[in-house]
């Protein structure tokens, strides 16, 4: 994933994400893996799922997508 310069806005089948806490609306895009406790224990932690994120610009606020936002 190329790093991002600068916050941007994205969007969801043609609706525009907002930010639930402050409504702003420019994000930072990046991944985040689902931990789960028995990967771990067992050192399989690259099984587990990844999920794409949206951090809010101006409050930080950090949204969770199964699949990737359009931008």
């Amino acid at each position: 994933m190329a790093k991002q310069k600068e916050a941007i806005a994205y969007s969801v089948k043609d609706h525009p994400i907002v930010c639930p806490i402050c409504q702003h609306d420019k994000f930072w895009s990046g991944r985040a893996q689902l931990n789960t406790s028995a990967a771990t224990l067992f050192g399989f932690d690259w099984l587990n799922k990844e999920v794409d994120t949206l951090t809010c610009d101006s409050c930080g606020y950090v949204l969770w997508f199964d699949e990737s936002p359009g931008s």
